[in-house]
């Protein structure tokens, strides 16, 4: 069965940092993207830098095949092999930071 994914599979997380944090850093609501975000986490230092970045470049290649999935008039699904290393990566990530 092919796993789904849509673009809100990166999103909770790094919102829900940010959201949780704003208090303390009120940076880190001062942009609404992914990827701006995820570099203010690194900049407050509750996000490692190379954490950050990894994050980012898994949500590009994320976004890129949902782009290249729309464009030929497909749904936004994946095969589990697909995207593995980047998503247990994700997984980790999540399940460390939000703990």
């Amino acid at each position: 069965m092919p796993l789904l994914w849509r673009r809100q599979a990166l999103e909770p997380g790094d919102q829900v940092a940010a959201v949780d944090a704003a208090f303390s850093e009120p940076a880190l609501i001062h942009f609404s993207d992914n990827i701006r975000q995820l570099d203010a986490l690194a900049a407050a230092g509750i996000l490692a830098s190379a954490d950050a970045a990894s994050l980012q470049e898994a949500y590009k290649a994320f976004r890129l095949q949902s782009h290249r999935l729309a464009l030929d008039g497909r749904p936004s699904l994946v095969a589990p092999t697909e995207f593995t290393a980047l998503r247990e990566f994700v997984t980790a990530t999540w399940r460390r930071e939000m703990k």
